[in-house]
């Protein structure tokens, strides 16, 4: 492997990083954060791929430093300075206690007490859901290509897809394909392959949006659901911030501006009295998605200064790091104009939504709190229903 290094300014943040290693992922290499150097190092197969991406990489960085003058973090809620008792090794204590089964890089089963810990985080959200008036909704794991490309996700977000391929539905091809599947001859698996048609969904709230296109809604509407989300991700094998199959527990809200800007600050004060529960520590902050550079400092701009999007970031004191457990966010009338959904006054609906990375959530409680559900918080445990 053939490294490169890139030095980072003193003031990136955790979620400068994060964002920083997503852009970089995008060029094929592997990426990780030397807090020691602070700089982040970029490992590719050969001294030619590293000479051909070096200079777009490059690039990738310094536009983001260069966009910083835009970002202008706001911290709504701020415990990152409580004490926590804080735990060492938490993911390979958790796989050793055999509650986390790895099947492979970021693709997990999850059993014990991680799953029942992580149930009662989703069943915490869905009832505050229900509290909204939220319908309950099961949602498929495949997205179509044809309904996504209304939005400018594809555009905005390729790094994130994991597409579905089918079989050509022939007797040649389907007699072929077994051949092609053997680890030698996988570089020609193509030829038997049609599609894609699809996507595996990255998010759990597109599909609200492609169900009502083109119609005029009725009344504000208010949707809970949850599933399995899939992202090409880089992921550690020692934490779980990064997954490329995850959990997510979203609450979707379409309606009248007044309407999702009130649900959204219902919200807000959810993941307050979380915070306080604990008491939990990390930041409740403005923060923005990752966006190409030709639209960043600009979209970047726009997402802060509208507080379009807000991060719960829990601490993870053992890597001295914070990681991304939940987000609130506002997209004004984004998704009803791509899908053309309507007010019965003509105007475009408004939407918002609040989503919950629940292995991450339990990751992170994990690591503030130790493995031993007993020795929480009790207002914590009162707060989750945890019965000890």
């Amino acid at each position: 492997m053939k490294k490169m290094e890139i030095s980072l300014p003193k003031w990136f943040s955790d979620a400068d990083i994060e964002t920083a290693v997503s852009a970089l992922e995008c060029y094929g290499g592997k990426v990780h954060f030397s807090r020691l150097e602070n700089s982040l190092v970029v490992e590719f197969p050969s001294d030619d791929q590293l000479q051909r991406e070096e200079p777009s990489l490059r690039k990738v960085i310094n536009d983001l430093i260069n966009s910083n003058h835009c970002r202008l973090a706001e911290v709504l809620y701020d415990q990152s300075t409580i004490d926590v008792p804080g735990s060492q090794d938490t993911a390979r204590m958790l796989k050793e206690r055999g509650d986390i089964i790895e099947h492979d890089f970021g693709i997990y089963s999850y059993q014990g007490e991680f799953h029942m810990l992580k149930s009662l985080l989703d069943k915490k959200v869905h009832e505050f859901g229900l509290s909204l008036g939220a319908i309950e909704i099961d949602y498929p794991n495949f997205i179509s290509l044809a309904k996504l490309r209304r939005t400018s996700f594809l555009e905005h977000y390729p790094q994130l897809l994991n597409f579905v391929f089918t079989p050509k539905q022939n007797h040649e091809y389907l007699s072929g394909i077994t051949a092609a599947l053997k680890p030698e001859n996988q570089a020609h698996l193509h030829k038997f392959l049609e599609g894609p048609e699809h996507i595996c969904r990255s998010s759990s709230c597109l599909h609200t949006y492609m169900n009502h296109a083109d119609k005029v809604l009725e009344k504000n509407l208010v949707y809970s659901t949850v599933g399995k989300c899939s992202r090409q991700e880089n992921p550690s094998d020692k934490n779980f911030e990064r997954l490329r199959e995850f959990s997510m527990r979203e609450i979707i809200f379409l309606g009248e501006s007044e309407f999702v800007e009130s649900q959204l600050t219902r919200c807000s004060d959810f993941v307050k009295n979380l915070m306080v529960a604990g008491p939990l520590k990390g930041v409740f902050q403005t923060s923005n998605d990752l966006f190409f550079p030709d639209q960043l400092a600009a979209l970047q701009f726009y997402q802060k200064s509208q507080r379009a999007k807000l991060e719960l970031r829990l601490q993870i004191p053992e890597e001295s790091k914070t990681i991304s457990v939940a987000s609130l966010n506002r997209h004004t009338n984004y998704f009803s104009n791509s899908y053309s959904i309507a007010l019965p006054n003509g105007e475009l609906a408004k939407s918002g939504c609040f989503a919950f990375g629940l292995e991450r959530l339990t990751y992170a409680l994990y690591c503030q709190f130790g493995l031993r559900l007993e020795q929480w918080p009790q207002s914590l445990k009162s707060f989750l229903n945890i019965g000890y």
